[in-house]
């Protein structure tokens, strides 16, 4: 999600653009990419295209934060392992 909302800047997983700089060229005002609220849309549903991001290093941390496990592997849960032993329980 990319917002006008500027409040929301400081989490390790949102980026600031600021409008007219080389990485945010073609925005009319300072932005928030927001890499912790992803969602997918058609290519039809976009109606114009308001600028260009060039930050990609700033953008891969933001993901990076994001996307990290917040357990150690060893905690994570097993479903397939889990699916497997109550079958074979039956």
């Amino acid at each position: 999600m990319v917002t006008s909302n500027i409040a929301r800047r400081g989490h390790p997983s949102r980026v600031f653009v600021r409008a007219g700089s080389q990485a945010g060229l073609g925005l009319l005002m300072d932005s928030l990419i927001m890499t912790d609220n992803v969602a997918t849309i058609h290519d039809s549903e976009i109606d114009r295209v308001i600028g260009h991001f060039d930050g990609l290093t700033e953008l891969n941390t933001a993901l990076r934060a994001t996307l990290t496990a917040r357990c150690p592997v060893s905690e994570w849960p097993t479903f397939g392992q889990n699916a497997a032993t109550s079958q074979n329980s039956m």
